[in-house]
């Protein structure tokens, strides 16, 4: 990832994951758990690897840029329910799209 000459080198997942907010702003946990999802391992150890890995992105990408990329909150309708938003002052664009 690169913003005004200041660059921070990401993992596969955590580039799969930003991938997922260059088509929009806002993912369901369903969806990005589908990247951690493996046959041979639980689903808990499925979470955990997520939460790890959105933890460690954010925590990168603040160390670099000074904002934080990814927030969470829970859905008003169903609480166990959560959703992924980008931050607003965010614009993620694949390098393919430009």
């Amino acid at each position: 990832i690169s913003i005004s000459g200041l660059s921070k080198g990401i993992s596969e997942k955590e580039q799969k994951i930003l991938s997922l907010f260059s088509k929009k702003r806002i993912t369901s946990n369903s969806e990005i758990m589908d990247l951690f999802l493996e046959k041979d391992k639980t689903k808990d150890f499925a979470v955990k690897k997520k939460n790890k890995t959105i933890a460690s992105l954010n925590e990168k990408l603040f160390s670099v840029f000074k904002i934080e990329f990814i927030g969470k909150k829970k859905s008003k309708s169903d609480s166990r329910q959560l959703t992924y938003f980008l931050n607003k002052k965010v614009r993620i664009i694949e390098e393919g799209s430009i």
